[in-house]
């Protein structure tokens, strides 16, 4: 086991990041605790030796995705909190509530199509129990990031923001 220095709110989002468009791979570099998400256009490019025919916007990732390509060892891939996992989250979250108007509302939400849709737009109109919602959704996603890590014989430490 070995302790490092990671921003949490970057591995958060990159944990949490859904975008089934996009071929991003979220990695943490073990070596200096910091997040990268890697276009995976890009790292083919690189590895094909066909960078010139990449956007402009991905050719600032090109020296990144080469030290990358040339120390793989130090990195790891992030894993995503699967949708299930939110899906419980929110039940949990509800079970917490003393308002049981709005936990109500909460429960029909996510019994419906597109549950993370409604759970959200359900929330919005209630703030401290919107704000609640947040800070429970980032606590649980640190337990399970904190889980991770040390499955990977990592001691998260979580860096400060100013």
């Amino acid at each position: 086991m070995f302790e490092l220095q990671i921003d949490f709110f970057e591995l958060e989002d990159a944990m949490t990041w859904n975008n089934d468009l996009s071929e991003d791979q979220r990695y943490l570099n073990i070596k200096t605790g910091e997040v990268y998400f890697f276009d995976e256009e890009v790292v083919r490019a690189v590895e094909d030796g066909t960078e010139e025919e990449l956007l402009d916007w991905q050719l600032d990732e090109v020296e990144v995705v080469k030290e990358f390509l040339s120390n793989q060892d130090d990195y790891i891939v992030i894993p995503k909190v699967e949708s299930r996992e939110s899906y419980r989250w929110m039940q949990e979250f509800i079970e917490t509530l003393k308002d049981d108007s709005l936990a109500d509302k909460l429960a029909d939400s996510i019994n419906r199509s597109r549950p993370f849709r409604r759970f959200k737009d359900t929330l919005i109109d209630h703030g401290s129990e919107n704000e609640a919602w947040f800070e429970f959704y980032s606590r649980k996603v640190k337990e399970e990031a904190s889980l991770w890590l040390r499955s990977r014989s990592i001691i998260p430490c979580w860096a400060k923001r100013e």
